[in-house]
């Protein structure tokens, strides 16, 4: 039998993102019995992503509470590739050009390729791909007027979850610099999640418990208990849903246990609330404390005033713009790319999306774990 090195590269088979399921690829890549099919093909496998540490989202609740520290809830994809003898590059896609391949008869299944390449935006040079597959997830849809709000850290949003990560640890830094009476019952810390999904109560929930830790670790622990329930009037949660109810992809049983729960922990809930902005607290200026309100839509302008000191954002997703404007595959309003159920492009053979960037054209299905909104 030939040596790995004696066998010509015949394939190229190329991931871009390093999403949940090329995570997966990448360690099967390195393990029997793929590992010997993948040497003894010629094929070649090539990771390009924009970041060389992944997030996985499942564990970010537990991150916000604390459970997990930011090393924790990552995975190294230079390591993962190393281990699987994968191609890694370290550069955002930012095009994808396609041509159908060979038409080739596997187990008497036709199969048709593709040919095509993938741009880079470090200005390198193209990567050819026999097969392509992409995974790299979703962000937070913004209404428009938040485009110049973004910067000025207004607004957090939920994705991508490593500037996230970075943003909550600097809301919990601020809360531990805080002198012990900064806050109080009549004038706590104002936290607003945006969006009344699943991702958007895991959120409320999850802040809650890390603020209230924050604060209590600032007292004597001889007194623990009763400054706990002390401290629980010191923050203030709200969610705002644009919805008439919570979780709307449930059943009503769920929904009465949230809202049971959400209950019990002062978690107010805003209704019908579509968020289109935010604006000063008062009058157009800020106030000493730097609270900010939302702005409404027109249809939500009854409501009081929503105060807060910050806001995180877990709303409905798009996919990249880039996957619309800057390769030929079919896409939805939102920029998820079509794939039928074995994942393939609906127009495009031997081409893949998976995750939170696709959309299953015969089975929609909310995007990923913190993307269930209403």
């Amino acid at each position: 039998m030939k040596s790995p090195n004696d066998i010509p590269l015949i394939a190229d088979i190329v991931l871009v993102g390093g999403g949940h399921a090329h995570i997966h690829i990448l360690k099967m890549a390195g393990m029997e019995p793929l590992k010997s099919i993948i040497q003894q093909n010629g094929i070649q496998i090539t990771l390009v992503s924009s970041t060389v540490l992944t997030p996985y989202s499942g564990m970010l609740p537990g991150f916000i509470a604390g459970h997990y520290t930011e090393d924790e809830i990552h995975l190294d994809l230079r390591k993962l590739c190393s281990f699987g003898n994968v191609k890694f590059i370290h550069a955002a896609a930012t095009g994808i050009t396609y041509e159908k391949g060979n038409t080739c008869d596997v187990k008497k299944k036709s199969i048709t390729g593709a040919r095509g390449v993938v741009k880079l935006s470090d200005g390198r040079p193209d990567i050819r791909y026999d097969a392509l597959s992409i995974d790299i997830g979703s962000s937070p849809s913004l209404p428009a007027e938040f485009s110049s709000m973004h910067d000025r850290n207004e607004i957090t949003p939920v994705k991508p979850i490593a500037t996230f990560s970075k943003r909550w640890q600097s809301i919990c830094d601020r809360l531990r610099a805080a002198p012990i009476n900064a806050y109080s019952s009549t004038h706590p810390f104002k936290l607003v999640v945006v969006g009344g999904g699943a991702g958007g109560l895991e959120l409320a929930l999850s802040a809650r418990h890390a603020l209230i830790n924050i604060l209590n670790e600032k007292i004597n622990h001889d007194s623990r208990e009763k400054q706990l329930k002390r401290f629980d009037n010191c923050i203030h949660i709200s969610v705002a849903t644009r919805g008439n109810d919570l979780l709307s992809s449930h059943n009503s049983s769920v929904r009465s246990i949230f809202k049971r729960i959400l209950s019990e922990k002062n978690i107010e809930i805003r209704y019908n609330a579509e968020v289109i902005g935010i604006m000063d607290a008062q009058e157009g200026k800020t106030v000493a404390n730097s609270l900010r309100t939302l702005k409404l839509s027109q249809s939500s302008q009854d409501q009081q005033p929503m105060y807060f000191h910050e806001c995180l954002f877990c709303t409905s997703a798009n996919a990249s713009s880039w996957l619309t404007t800057e390769t030929p595959f079919d896409t939805t309003d939102s920029n998820f790319v079509k794939v039928k159920n074995t994942y393939e492009c609906v127009n495009h053979p031997g081409v893949f999306a998976v995750g939170d960037c696709c959309h299953l054209i015969d089975d929609p299905r909310p995007k990923g774990k913190l993307q269930r909104y209403e």
